[in-house]
């Protein structure tokens, strides 16, 4: 997966270090893959329509990495147990990611 550099901006990192700085990705790296298994525990958990679940792994992965797809399936997930007021604040973190 590819990151941008925290240090220098630079877009499509892939490696453990900066091509342009040298600055150490991994513990980066670390945060957005630990991001993205909790993303597909969320999937999985929605297609077993385990809700509560889902919204757990989905707000895992918003708190390591904010992204729109957390965001949306933490709403999904919030609707279908009936909890408006979360529902309604994954809608507006969606809108804004």
């Amino acid at each position: 997966m590819e990151i941008t550099c925290p240090a220098c901006n630079k877009d499509g990192q892939t490696e453990a270090a900066c091509s342009r700085c040298g600055c150490d990705l991994t513990a980066l790296r670390a945060v957005v893959n630990a991001a993205a298994a909790a993303m597909l525990a969320a999937r999985a958990t929605l297609g077993r329509t385990d809700w509560s679940e889902a919204l757990d792994q989905a707000q895992i992965s918003w708190q390591l990495l904010h992204t729109a797809n957390a965001a949306r399936i933490a709403f999904f997930a919030a609707a279908a147990l009936g909890d408006t007021p979360a529902a309604l604040l994954w809608r507006q973190r969606t809108a804004k990611e």
